[in-house]
Order: C-alpha cells, then structure tokens, then sequence
C-alpha cells in the first residue's frame, strides 16, 4: 500500500514540475512580442500603421500572400533582425521562442483562406 503511495505521489510530482517548467508558446511570444503592431489575427493594427508609423496598413498583415510566400528562413530573420520600421526580436528572445512565433504566424497564414 505505501509503495502505491508513493508511485502515485512521484507520478504527480513529475507531472505537476514538467508543466511548471514547460517554456511558452508561440502564440503567447506572439501576444507579448507582436500583437500590439500585427493584431490578434496578424492581419494588422491599422489605426497604428496609419497614424503612428505613418506606413500602409497592409506592410503589418502578416496573412498576406508574399509574406505567406516567404521561405522560413526570411520569416526568421525578419523576426530576428527586423525588417522595416520593426526591431528584430534577437536581443529578447533565443532561437527557439523565434521559431515558436514563427509557427505560430504559419498557423495564422493557414487561418486565412
């Protein structure tokens, strides 16, 4: 009986810390990294491309047909580097939160018919 105990108590403790220590996903690097400038659905915060950045709407829509025509690696490194008026995300995230928010735009870019 105590032996059941204690597998079951182990098995819980492994379950609780492996989920305590999961890193986040891509859509919460997204939320806290992007959202503000390419919007919940990553079609882009107009008000704030027209009034603040003084740039078309559509430079910020990441469900687009040549940003979704990019290769991973220039998605990336736009990411990473920055592309335009956007700062790269390098000196804030490592290269597997980047490839996280990566993914997770391929899945808005799929949500858009």
């Amino acid at each position: 009986m105590k032996s059941a105990f204690l597998a079951f108590s182990l098995l819980v403790m492994v379950i609780f810390s492996s989920s305590a220590f999961a890193g986040p996903t891509g859509k919460e690097l997204y939320d806290k990294s992007c959202k503000n400038c390419h919007g919940v659905d990553g079609k882009g915060n107009k008000n704030l491309a027209e009034k603040m950045l003084k740039i078309e709407p559509e430079r910020l829509d990441l469900t687009k047909q040549d940003t979704k025509d990019k290769k991973d690696e220039a998605l990336r490194a736009a990411i990473t580097d920055g592309a335009g008026k956007m700062k790269g995300l390098k000196d804030k995230l490592d290269a597997d939160e980047i490839s996280l928010i990566m993914d997770y735009v391929r899945t808005l870019q799929k949500a858009v018919k």
